[in-house]
């Protein structure tokens, strides 16, 4: 039997006998009817109190834990595992291998150390540790580093200002005693950018915040910072204690909604509309106004000496 008849064998349909007085007909066709959605309603008072508790630990975020912690499980490297080339500050090593001291390094890292280097290539000296590279390494008494990714954590200090800036990007893991309670211990790891300065003569603290993280909470999973800013309020300068610009969040059922603050940008200036300037912002889901949350960023811009 030819592919064709077979098709249209199974494509035919043959009704049976209808009985005496009985009427026969083709069954009807299939309509789907969609459910309703089913996603949580967003819970706005849960919604707040998770970003809240977000910019209370946003700062702890930052690149330290990385750079150090990889700092640490090269402690127990030697001159031939792993094999390191060294070049204007810059170490480079790759290796599989096993150290005397019994760490374990498989992968390979490039570690920098910048002193009073153009990072930008706008002018401004900076010192900064600059790590990347993708490498597992296990230490004598077990513990577990990974890099897999890129981190920096560098300060600059001109006569205007203070300026420091902390970067992840990537994978990292670690053990220890030296980064318990950090960040680097979890299973996610924040790819975030955090730029400070610190005008000391005007008692103003900057914050711009760019990136992403995980959140673990009660009513988040995830953040998201669109370029973020913050400043110490300032008259002419800054008008309040609200950030300005938008971040995202999404829920623990996977939606995702925008928070909209409602300072802008102005030529040089930051401004807000009349009454709108008090630390809250509308959330929206789509193009959907669900209401409003209030954020404390006291944490954000709130730092002493260095941020971190």
């Amino acid at each position: 039997m030819s592919l064709l008849v077979v098709l249209i064998s199974c494509g035919s349909e043959v009704l049976p006998e209808a009985e005496p007085g009985q009427v026969t007909e083709p069954p009807s066709s299939y309509t789907y009817t969609p459910e309703e959605d089913s996603a949580h309603p967003l819970d706005l008072t849960s919604l707040e109190d998770s970003i809240n508790t977000l910019f209370s630990e946003l700062l702890d975020l930052n690149a330290a834990p990385a750079i150090h912690s990889y700092e640490v499980a090269m402690a127990s490297s030697d001159d031939n595992c792993p094999a390191y080339y060294e070049q204007n500050g810059s170490t480079f090593w790759y290796a599989t291998c096993a150290s005397d001291a019994g760490g374990a390094y498989d992968g390979y890292a490039f570690y920098t150390l910048y002193e009073e280097y153009d990072l930008f290539g706008d002018g401004t000296p900076w010192d900064a540790i600059v790590l990347s590279g993708a490498a597992d390494v296990v230490e004598p008494d077990g513990d577990r580093y990974h890099l897999g990714g890129a981190a920096y954590l560098g300060e600059a200090h001109i006569p205007e200002a203070d300026l420091y800036i902390s970067v992840t990007s990537g994978s990292f893991f670690a053990e220890g005693d030296e980064v318990e309670g950090s960040w680097i211990t979890s299973s996610s790891s924040p790819s975030l950018t955090l730029y400070g300065a610190r005008y000391e003569a005007y008692d103003i603290n900057i914050m711009l915040m760019s990136g992403s993280t995980a959140v673990t909470s009660t009513a988040l999973s995830a953040a998201q910072f669109n370029d973020l800013t913050l400043y110490t309020p300032y008259p002419g300068v800054y008008p309040c204690a609200e950030p300005s610009g938008s971040m995202g969040v999404r829920d623990t059922a996977g939606n995702w909604y925008s928070i909209e603050f409602d300072v802008v940008l102005e030529g040089e200036t930051y401004t807000a509309p009349d009454g709108t300037c008090d630390g809250c912002a509308t959330v929206f889901h789509g193009e959907e106004a669900l209401g409003e949350v209030c954020i404390d960023p006291t944490p954000v811009i709130a730092w002493e000496n260095t941020p971190w």
